[in-house]
């Protein structure tokens, strides 16, 4: 029996959850007419590269293999075309292509910033997850 096995289980929901939440809240602010004043008054590129790199690395952290697979980022991006797409037909909104590299440029940035720091992280996963000897 895995000494650890139900931390790495309950890691695993938690990781999914937390991936699936992120992501209803950037729908949500992506879609509704008026996101705030916040969000307005600032830069917009930079807090779509933002968020897009953070729920990048939110997928990051619930997907347990080494590597991300590139369908999954690619999936990340198809998604975020989507939304753009969607903002036509939302009240104030519009779909706008800078958007769009701004969050395949935060895509990109995770999933390189993962290639570094996942790999000890995925190890000591792993060692949650393996059994007793």
């Amino acid at each position: 029996m895995a000494r650890y096995q139900g931390y790495y289980r309950l890691y695993q929901v938690a990781a999914w959850h937390q991936f699936i939440i992120l992501l209803g809240y950037a729908t949500y602010l992506s879609l509704t007419p008026s996101p705030g004043e916040l969000f307005e008054s600032s830069w917009d590129k930079l807090w779509h590269a933002g968020g897009w790199f953070a729920l990048t690395l939110s997928l990051r952290l619930a997907w347990p293999t080494l590597r991300l697979p590139w369908w999954a980022a690619f999936g990340l991006l198809l998604y975020s075309l989507l939304i753009e797409v969607l903002q036509h037909y939302s009240p104030n909104r519009q779909f706008d292509l800078y958007d769009l590299i701004a969050n395949g440029i935060g895509i990109l940035l995770a999933v390189a910033a993962s290639r570094f720091v996942w790999p000890p992280v995925h190890r000591r996963l792993m060692t949650l997850n393996r059994s007793d000897p």
